[in-house]
């Protein structure tokens, strides 16, 4: 007996493609891009909330649902075709009749001409749930700029960070170049500000198109891209920059009001050298951008420092290396991140770092992992009157295992008493300050360089080992340490 077959014809095809496309609420387009002219798919009338003879059947009736806020946006992406782009993809959002404002994901591919030229899109438009696409655009506006898509300034100078650590660690160089867009308040006063903003975005695509794939891009600014380059050499440096200048030179930018010639310039920093924070590099570079700018635009300018900054610099390093910085427990909690970086910049120029009143505030194992200081200092409060006050010593117990957990080494504050001295070296603190071992000292710690601290204690004077291999937790010598504090 044959077997029955059945051929799916086109008219069934095209008939589960609505039917899908009405289950989804996405409908589809092709737009002439010759003609102009917009046919649809699936229950358009619906989703865009218009009747039947209210759906644009037209690129130029369909561009002006969109809200001028995005138009920019939209139009950058749509010029790209005209490069070669065979996707198109993008939000924005539809200023619809009854919905109002919607948010709609666009993506399509393109078809191109004999000549290459692109003739038409075949596209998905899809409407995004309100409250589902604020919480997922509010995550993202964290992080990126809202305009162009890049990193914003926060996001960027996280990244300047780590490339700032990966080049001490690993002995590479790094540069960070601030690219800023010559004479961009004119476009915007002259064509307005829908100019202004193609012009922004099509500066972002041009860097992404010259830069390496590792380089890192975000906009600092109204006018001002931040771009982190890891792993380059100084001599390599100004051909990086030039060939930033050559990619914004090379052709006018297409705007609503037409094209445009654009220049930018360029401020670069190289790093590590004597620079240890993100906030120094960028404000380093931003002086050097203002030297671009003076020095007649389209040109790039490398912060040099001066020979007074070299010199001045290694002698904040001779006298760092001989200091203890101290950071109180709650200061350091209020912004920990910004401590954070405050304490690896310390630590870059030989300081230790000590956080002071330990067991005060609400220190964790995560602040201690992320803070990376040397020392901490138990608060006074739990050392006074220790004998008489057992769970003080509980509680003192419980810090100094904490501390040792991470390897850091213990100082008691306020020791006033033979009698706290001998509980809290049988307890393996490893120093100690206090009324015991004399008054405070006014004088500066770096006019003694080189001489031991000594404190006097039952009529003997001590000092630390001079075998550090003999000194192990039950065998410390209390001490008193010359801390400046710096809060």
């Amino acid at each position: 007996m044959q077997e029955a077959t059945h051929t799916v014809s086109d008219r069934e095809k095209l008939a589960r493609l609505r039917s899908a496309l009405a289950a989804t609420g996405d409908v589809v387009y092709q737009w002439d891009l010759i003609t102009d002219s917009v046919t649809w798919s699936g229950d358009a009338s619906n989703s865009l909330g218009v009747t039947a003879a209210g759906v644009p059947s037209t690129g130029s009736e369909l561009g002006a649902l969109v809200i001028p806020e995005d138009v920019a946006a939209r139009s950058n992406y749509l010029t790209r075709l005209h490069s070669g782009e065979k996707q198109f993809e993008c939000e924005y959002r539809l200023n619809l009749p009854q919905q109002g404002e919607c948010w709609v994901h666009d993506r399509a591919s393109t078809e191109f001409g004999a000549d290459g030229k692109p003739v038409r899109l075949v596209g998905i438009l899809r409407f995004m749930d309100p409250d589902i696409f604020r919480a997922g655009r509010q995550g993202h506006l964290a992080n990126f700029d809202q305009l162009t898509g890049h990193f914003n300034r926060d996001r960027l100078r996280e990244a300047l960070d780590h490339a700032l650590n990966v080049t001490k660690r690993y002995k590479v160089e790094g540069a960070y170049l601030v690219v800023g867009v010559d004479k961009l308040t004119m476009i915007d006063q002259a064509l307005g500000h829908d100019a202004a903003d193609s012009v922004l975005l099509a500066v972002g695509d041009r860097l992404d198109r010259c830069l390496r794939a590792s380089d890192v891009i975000g906009r600092v600014g109204g006018d001002k891209f931040g771009v982190v380059l890891s792993n380059v050499p100084e001599s390599e440096l100004e051909a990086a920059t030039e060939k930033i200048l050559d990619a914004l030179r090379q052709a006018p930018i297409n705007t609503p009001e037409g094209p445009v010639y654009v220049t930018v310039s360029i401020g670069a920093v190289t790093f590590p050298g004597a620079i240890n924070t993100a906030q120094d590099v960028m404000m380093r570079s931003d002086a050097a951008l203002q030297k671009a700018k003076q020095s007649g635009r389209d040109c790039a300018v490398t912060y040099m420092f001066s020979e007074e900054q070299k010199t001045h610099h290694k002698a904040c390093i001779v006298i760092a290396e001989q200091m203890i910085v101290e950071i109180t427990e709650t200061a350091g909690l209020e912004d920990l991140e910004a401590c954070c970086r405050f304490v690896s910049t310390l630590r870059d120029l030989g300081c230790e770092v000590a956080l002071d009143d330990f067991g005060a505030g609400y220190t964790s194992f995560r602040h201690l992992k992320k803070l990376v200081v040397n020392k901490v200092k138990i608060d006074g409060a739990f050392v006074h009157n220790l004998g008489e006050n057992p769970d003080n010593l509980v509680f003192i117990r419980t810090l100094i295992r904490l501390a040792r957990t991470f390897n850091l080494e213990t100082v008691a504050e306020c020791v006033e008493t033979e009698a706290e001295a001998e509980l809290l070296l049988n307890e393996g603190v490893h120093y100690m300050q206090g009324y015991a071992f004399g008054k405070p000292d006014l004088g500066v710690p770096w006019s003694r360089i080189g001489e031991a601290p000594q404190a006097s204690f039952g009529g003997a004077d001590y000092k630390p080992s001079e075998n550090k291999q003999d000194s192990d937790e039950t065998s410390l010598i209390p001490m008193s340490l010359p801390m400046p504090a710096i809060s």
